[in-house]
């Protein structure tokens, strides 16, 4: 049901994109094109940002310091996440089809999207700090980050990845076209990879072809 809340009606379809609670408020995209700020408790409709006819949201919601960041086709959007205004919005420099939910640490922006891994400087209205771009395809899910290094998935290349959170200099690469994990065709390669979960030494990551990696982060 779309509807969670009665009265509140969130479009055709909802994106498929984690929703963010925090303080008490919902933060949600519905229909690819609004963003929505709910009350957690009773569903109250609190504020509601449209940004149809310019662009489609391909992101989920990070609230960070008081602003609500996601990012569509075209740009990053910066919204006061107590009132919905806009306070800015920046050009990504290219049109892209699918993108993660924006991680957000040390006022730094970080972004996975089609086949690029960027960073965004929030104190200076999400102005590019440095990109990267894979060979891969879309990615799906939020970058994480341990001990200065951002970690993330390019299904494309069918690989896991880690780079320098200040520079975004490679760390290391693991592929899962691994002989190892290939042998007697025991899995297949993955497409589509989970969020990774880190702890001080390890790096989690759950994937679509059967496998759990777990590699020394």
């Amino acid at each position: 049901k779309y509807n969670i809340y009665e009265g509140v009606d969130y479009g055709p379809k909802l994106a498929t994109a984690p929703v963010m609670v925090t303080d008490g408020k919902v933060y949600v995209i519905g229909d690819y094109t609004k963003a929505y700020c709910l009350d957690a408790d009773d569903g109250t409709l609190i504020w509601s940002q449209n940004v149809k006819g310019t662009t489609v949201v391909l992101s989920g919601i990070n609230v960070y310091k008081g602003v609500a960041y996601f990012i569509s086709q075209y740009d990053i959007y910066a919204v006061d996440a107590a009132t919905g205004k806009i306070l800015h919005k920046t050009s990504l420099g290219y049109r892209q089809r699918r993108n993660g939910t924006p991680l957000i640490y040390d006022n730094v922006l970080y972004s996975a999207h089609q086949a690029k891994i960027a960073a965004y400087d929030t104190t200076k209205a999400c102005t590019e700090i440095w990109r990267v771009t894979e060979g891969g395809r879309y990615k799906y899910v939020m970058p994480a980050y341990r001990n200065g290094n951002i970690y993330y998935s390019d299904p494309g290349m069918k690989e896991l990845i880690a780079r320098k959170a200040l520079d975004g200099s490679e760390v290391w690469r693991f592929s899962t076209n691994n002989a190892e994990f290939m042998a007697d065709n025991k899995y297949t390669l993955a497409w589509d990879m989970s969020s990774h979960a880190l702890t001080e030494k390890y790096d989690y990551v759950g994937s679509d072809n059967g496998a759990f990696y777990v590699l020394d982060a």
